[in-house]
């Protein structure tokens, strides 16, 4: 328990020195019940951690669309180059350092786990292709964050603007307490 509290701190330390702003972690034994067309080990079938790391959307990437004056500034900042580039190059340097100390790691960005199987199995009993998990039940069963009243996903840094990667790997962390239920969204509708 020592050695798996240790590995997080160190962890956790080096996520922020690349500038993750959320990071959490899940015991795959949180993942039980999920089906195997969304189960992190039909994926990586040694995983023993399940890592979601998240960068904010700044103030000034929504000002624009609030102003009516710039509304490119969010789908950069805020959507397409915070996820694709920016959060991607901080969990692939996570990655990195899980590899480095001699770990594996399998990054996963946050595509809609609606998106159907592209494929055939390769064999009886596995999934189709792709194998896609759902980032944001990920955050939560990381304690991360929570579905709000709205069915929007979010955290008490940041409410409902974050954007999330995860990252599987065979590390056995110690996982992060779970968000007590409604102690982040108060249903101010």
């Amino acid at each position: 328990m020592v050695k798996k509290q240790k590995d997080k701190e160190k962890l956790k330390g080096f996520a922020k020195e690349v500038k993750a702003d959320l990071i959490g972690v899940a015991s795959i034994d949180r993942f039980k019940g999920i089906g195997l067309q969304n189960h992190p080990e039909s994926i990586f079938p040694e995983v023993k951690s399940v890592i979601v790391v998240g960068k904010r959307i700044t103030r000034g990437a929504l000002r624009g669309i609030e102003e009516g004056t710039q509304f490119s500034l969010y789908s950069i900042y805020g959507y397409h180059w915070l996820n694709n580039r920016i959060l991607a190059l901080t969990t692939f340097k996570i990655c990195e350092f899980l590899e480095d100390n001699g770990y594996e790691a399998v990054p996963l960005p946050d595509i809609p786990c609606e998106v159907p199987p592209m494929g055939i199995p390769v064999k009886k009993g596995k999934p189709a292709p792709n194998v896609l998990i759902d980032i944001e039940d990920a955050a939560i069963k990381a304690g991360i964050g929570e579905i709000g009243y709205c069915g929007i996903f979010l955290t008490e840094e940041f409410g409902p603007k974050q954007r999330l990667h995860a990252i599987l790997t065979d590390l056995e962390l110690e996982p992060d307490p779970l968000v007590r239920p409604g102690s982040i969204c108060k249903k101010c509708m």
